[in-house]
């Protein structure tokens, strides 16, 4: 018999809290496929033995380190189920408003959008479930990451086209979009101070950092190439790091780009910026 105290007990050393409650859902409800209500009236459940291993195996890694989702596999998003490993970064609540964004705003009419530096593809992917006669392109310079967005592409049921490409080559595929939207890197390094244990040794680097003396390097190329893909009228969404919302408000409106805005999060940080051509 194995309860939930029994569990929270075997996490203690590295959760606490609200951050253990939820963790344990996640091992009751993603790993095992029980309910938590079967714990909660009964005070524990029985296990089978390769139940009992896939749980002890688990928590073994949980207390090493890993993100408990990829401990499991995959994390949900925007109501869908998207596979993660080392090679994407975990999709946080903060993007799945940035997702919403756009639909409310663009919901109902036939768009190209792009969707630069895909990762896991959990933009992309939201957006074409979201919006089915969309035309959904994704790039990303990672050809791991690519794999897992076209992974997560056909998980989903949609179709989106997924490239390796690199934003910094001297030739780039073509085309014209109506949205162009990334979450590029945008951490400098001073910040890793700051950061968990869990993203700063199990996300790739690659997807996080940009250079101290540049952090709007990503954006000012995206924003430099918005010119040429969009089409008149069309706009642009980022999610920014919240230490530079005015510097990237400025970057855009100096290179010509109208109604440019910072937006909030659900926790009071600007943590979008839209701009259209």
């Amino acid at each position: 018999m194995v309860s939930l105290q029994d569990i929270g007990k075997k996490l203690s050393p590295v959760y606490s809290g609200g951050e253990l409650r939820a963790v344990s859902r996640v091992l009751v409800e993603d790993l095992l496929g029980l309910r938590m209500t079967d714990f909660l009236v009964s005070g524990g459940v029985e296990l089978s033995a390769g139940m009992q291993e896939a749980l002890d195996k688990a928590i073994e890694r949980l207390l090493a380190g890993e993100p408990v989702q990829h401990v499991v596999g995959y994390t949900w998003f925007c109501g869908n189920r998207f596979f993660v490993n080392g090679n994407v970064l975990v999709p946080r609540p903060e993007t799945a408003e940035l997702v919403e964004m756009i639909t409310r705003e663009n919901g109902g009419m036939s768009l190209r959008l792009l969707d630069i530096g895909t990762g896991s593809g959990c933009i992309a992917v939201s957006l074409a479930r979201q919006n089915p006669e969309w035309q959904v392109d994704a790039w990303d310079i990672s050809h791991e990451a690519v794999e897992t967005a076209l992974q997560n592409a056909a998980e989903n049921r949609v179709n989106v086209d997924v490239r390796c490409v690199d934003l910094f080559a001297a030739e780039l595929p073509q085309g014209s979009y109506d949205i162009i939207v990334s979450n590029p890197p945008y951490i400098t390094p001073s910040e890793k101070a700051d950061m968990e244990r869990l993203v700063l040794e199990h996300e790739p680097h690659l997807a996080l950092f940009v250079p101290e003396n540049n952090p709007l390097l990503f954006y000012n190329r995206i924003a430099v190439k918005g010119l040429e893909w969009l089409a008149e009228g069309g706009k642009l969404y980022f999610e920014i790091n919240r230490r530079f919302p005015a510097e990237t408000v400025e970057m855009l409106e100096t290179l010509g780009y109208r109604n440019v805005e910072a937006v909030k999060d659900c926790n009071d940080n600007f943590r979008f910026v839209k701009a259209v051509k």
